[in-house]
């Protein structure tokens, strides 16, 4: 059976190396947009192309980012490209959690001809005075025990290539649209303890600052925000707007709710972690082509979007 992953990326230097090398071990092959990214991620997924590792780069230059249309694209180009049999669209914060792909295989082969799967997608919290070395951050990161966002994201099959009108939602939390042939839900949740996505959201002020004045701002230009859309973005811009500090505490705090309105958080102290490592034994060879200054990133990422021609009409 061929899994390949599917990823819309901009500006996630800091963690692309490893989430290419981890989800490698599981996965076939990945194909990626790099979105006009700036910090060096550009750059490290050269290097790993030149290494011969199974990825195909593309590059978007288009400055809002408006990422489920891109995956959706990107999804269906997988499918009429290569004889990819599931597609698994990832962040570039996103780790494939399994035993092993022997699992990861089963697990796929027992989901309906038209069904898709549902992962459970667990937040983990980094040591956040580990360094700037990102692999002791992602090692030494716990689990969040009790996942209060609600949220799952999915993992789709051959069949949803032919299926016209069905599409990867917002996050690819969902697939959307006109139910399967055989009208039951296609959804499939995996056993508990089966397959899953790491999700490290947040490993360090630079970062927090970056993705998201960045995200917010892109979020903002693409017009295509609805009612609650984006909340933890436009939540942690407010923070970043109002002077307010970034620091070890304050970045607990959003890391430990992330995902969750900031009229649920709960204190930190109330956020059970769980040890329950996620990586695999990967090093690392391109730390050194990160760029590491948020302003840099956020001044570039605003330029593209405000040097865009005005819209007509």
């Amino acid at each position: 059976m061929r899994l390949v992953g599917a990823t819309v990326v901009r500006d996630a230097a800091d963690i692309i190396e490893p989430f290419v090398r981890h989800n490698l071990t599981l996965l076939d092959q990945m194909a990626i947009v790099d979105h006009g990214s700036c910090d060096g991620t550009s750059e490290i997924l050269a290097a790993l192309a030149a290494e011969r590792l199974p990825i195909s780069v593309a590059r978007s230059d288009t400055p809002a980012l408006h990422l489920s249309r891109p995956m959706n694209r990107l999804v269906r180009h997988v499918f009429s490209r290569t004889d990819a049999e599931w597609v698994f669209p990832l962040d570039a914060d996103e780790f494939l959690k399994v035993e092993s792909r022997e699992e990861l295989v089963a697990t796929c082969a027992a989901i309906p001809p038209d069904g898709h799967l549902v992962l459970p997608w667990l937040t983990y919290v980094p040591r956040f005075d580990a360094g700037a070395d990102v692999l002791p951050q992602l090692r030494s990161a716990r689990r969040v025990a009790q996942q209060r966002h609600g949220f799952e994201k999915v993992a789709v099959g051959r069949a949803f290539a032919n299926a016209a009108g069905q599409r990867l939602g917002k996050g690819y939390h969902a697939v959307e649209g006109e139910p399967p042939s055989s009208g039951v839900n296609a959804g499939v949740k995996s056993s508990a303890g089966g397959p899953a996505l790491a999700h490290v959201p947040i490993r360090s002020a630079r970062q927090f600052i970056a993705k998201f004045a960045t995200g917010w701002l892109s979020a903002v230009a693409s017009g295509t925000l609805q009612g609650g859309e984006a909340f933890h973005w436009r939540e942690a811009f407010a923070h970043l707007r109002a002077g307010r500090p970034v620091d070890k505490l304050q970045l607990e705090a959003f890391a430990l709710n992330y995902g969750v309105p900031r009229e649920r958080w709960l204190p930190s102290t109330e956020i059970e972690l769980l040890d329950d490592p996620f990586l695999a034994n990967v090093e690392l060879r391109y730390s050194q082509l990160k760029l590491d200054d948020p302003l840099a990133i956020v001044l570039n990422v605003a330029e593209r979007l405000l040097a865009r021609p005005p819209a007509q009409g």
